[in-house]
């Protein structure tokens, strides 16, 4: 989580974000895009928990040029908390 933060993922400065398979949890706004940057979220591919502000993305992001699969997001804090720290 980033409870009380102003936002978690930034595309700045022409950067360009795909953002899936993500959890926001308590944190103000979930995305911020400044100075001609793009972030690309694809519909119920992340999951948005207590947040306010932007959910969305805007202009195309990133689009990779390989295949991969990405992990669902309702499983992705459960797993990181199980992986996290020391065991």
């Amino acid at each position: 989580t980033a409870t009380g933060n102003s936002y978690c993922s930034n595309a700045g400065q022409d950067a360009q974000l795909l953002v899936e398979g993500t959890v926001y949890n308590g944190v103000k706004a979930p995305f911020q895009v400044t100075q001609n940057g793009t972030l690309r979220a694809p519909s119920g591919s992340n999951v948005f928990t207590g947040t306010s502000g932007t959910t969305t993305g805007t202009g195309n992001g990133f689009t990779p040029t390989y295949t991969y699969t990405v992990e669902a997001a309702s499983t992705i804090q459960a797993a990181v908390q199980a992986g996290a720290g020391p065991h």
